[in-house]
């Protein structure tokens, strides 16, 4: 699961949520130290362009939850899958098509 949110990172904002899942990453030790409010906080400030959050409540919430430190803690498929970040609407491609020309834009 840890895995599969770092990908999902990568694929939705073309960075991934940290530079290495050690607790001498000023990110990563946010996570570890269950400090999800700080971590968003810092992606958020060094990762948007011209101060336009590109992360939603939701997807926030949906990586939070599955970067957990502890592993036991960490959503499940089934929690995945029911997610509304991931139940929601889903775009068409003219929408994603579109999302992808403007995305480093």
């Amino acid at each position: 699961m840890f895995a599969a949110a770092v990908s999902l990172m990568i694929m939705r904002n073309g960075k991934p949520p940290f530079t290495t899942a050690t607790k001498s990453d000023v990110l990563y030790k946010k996570l570890a130290m269950n400090r999800a409010d700080l971590y968003w906080r810092n992606w958020d400030r060094f990762n948007t362009n011209d101060g336009i959050d590109k992360s939603s409540e939701d997807f926030k919430d949906l990586l939070t939850t599955m970067l957990q430190y502890d592993p036991t803690q960490r959503l499940s498929l089934p929690g995945v899958i029911g997610h509304p970040w991931i139940a929601g609407d889903c775009a068409n491609s003219h929408e994603v098509h579109e999302f992808m020309c403007n995305r480093f834009h």
